[in-house]
């Protein structure tokens, strides 16, 4: 289900424009090689969505080109701390939409220095 948004209020288009970019395909075939973090299905509370993946935002899985990319492997063991029994997986665009990671922080949805 999609959200349609009327408005001439140029502050919410830009706002809704970094959000939404139909130049970008978050489930284009060239993320076929890339990876992403599997966890131990929850419900999303919000949407009561199956979570089974490193997620953000709008449950976007968040990818990763290279399997020993520092950053995959930092995600992955803050989520063993959470006791989220997370495994590096390769991404399959079947199990939905996805980011990668460098975007998503480029983008300023996730802080690229957590500490």
């Amino acid at each position: 289900m999609g959200t349609i948004v009327v408005t001439d209020n140029p502050k919410l288009i830009e706002a809704l424009d970094q959000l939404v970019d139909p130049m970008l395909n978050y489930t284009h075939q060239s993320y076929d090689d890339f990876w992403c973090i599997a966890v131990e299905p929850f419900t999303c509370p919000g949407c009561k969505q199956v979570i089974s993946h490193a997620q953000l935002g709008d449950h976007l899985i968040v990818i990763w080109e290279e399997k020993d990319d520092d950053t995959i492997l930092e995600v992955a063991a803050s989520l063993k701390t959470a006791e989220m029994n997370p495994r590096i997986v390769n991404y399959n665009r079947n199990d939905g939409p996805c980011v990668e990671f460098y975007e998503a922080v480029r983008r300023g949805w996730i802080d690229s220095d957590p500490h």
